[in-house]
C-alpha cells in the first residue's frame, strides 16, 4: 500500500506542476471592447481596421459630428464600416461619442452616432 501511496503523491504532484507551467505559457485572452470604451490606445494591439456595425434601418453620416450637420450619405442596418476614430460630440439619446467614417468606405467620409454602431474593434480616439 505504501508504493501506491507514493506513486499517487508524484501523480498529483506532476499533474499541479504541469498545470502551472501550462497556465504560464498560455496566451491571455482579453475582453472585447464595449461601445464608449475610453481605455487608452496603448492598452490595445493597433488594429488595420476598426469596424463598427450599424444598429438602425438607416443612418445618416454626417459632415460633423452633430446632428445639425449636413448629411453627406447614409449607411443601412447590418453594414459593417470601417471607423477610423472617435470624438466627443453632440449627445444622442445619453451617448456623446462619434465615429468617423475611413474615406474608403462606400465613398462616405463623415461622422456617425456612436448610439446607433455596434463597435466591434477597439476604436482610437481621432488625433487633431
Amino acid at each position: 500500500m505504501r508504493g501506491n501511496t507514493r506513486a499517487a503523491i508524484g501523480l498529483a504532484t506532476g499533474t499541479i506542476a504541469l498545470g502551472l507551467l501550462g497556465a504560464m505559457t498560455a496566451p491571455a485572452v482579453q475582453a472585447a471592447p464595449v461601445a464608449g470604451d475610453t481605455a487608452t490606445v496603448a492598452a490595445h494591439p493597433k488594429h488595420d481596421k476598426h469596424r463598427g456595425k450599424v444598429l438602425v434601418r438607416t443612418l445618416n453620416v454626417r459632415k460633423k459630428a452633430t446632428t445639425h450637420s449636413e448629411t453627406v450619405g447614409h449607411v443601412h442596418k447590418g453594414d459593417i464600416v470601417k471607423l477610423k476614430c472617435k470624438v466627443k460630440g453632440q449627445k444622442v439619446k445619453g451617448n456623446h461619442i462619434w465615429y468617423m467614417l475611413d474615406k474608403h468606405h462606400h465613398n462616405h467620409h463623415g461622422w456617425v452616432s456612436a448610439r446607433y454602431v455596434k463597435n466591434l474593434d477597439y476604436i482610437p480616439w481621432c488625433r487633431y
